[in-house]
């Protein structure tokens, strides 16, 4: 079991639509009491997010992730 909070930086972004849609990328890490989980994700629209992550618990993560990005208006 894991618990993570993201932090990163995102680029190619040009407008608030082009935030959302669905994310491809690259995920690794190891953690064992706290780690610092690293992905790269690239969105449909060309945005591209480098996140960091402060992790808790005990995991190891090395793949691919697909997630959707969605706003609540």
């Amino acid at each position: 079991i894991q618990n993570v909070k993201w932090t990163g930086n995102v680029y190619n972004l040009r407008r608030r639509s082009d935030f959302e849609g669905f994310y491809n990328g690259i995920r690794s890490g190891f953690t064992f009491g706290t780690g610092k989980p690293k992905a790269r994700l690239r969105g449909e629209n060309g945005v591209v997010l480098y996140l960091v992550g402060d992790a808790e618990g005990i995991a190891n993560s090395l793949g691919t992730d697909r997630l959707q990005i969605k706003f609540d208006d």
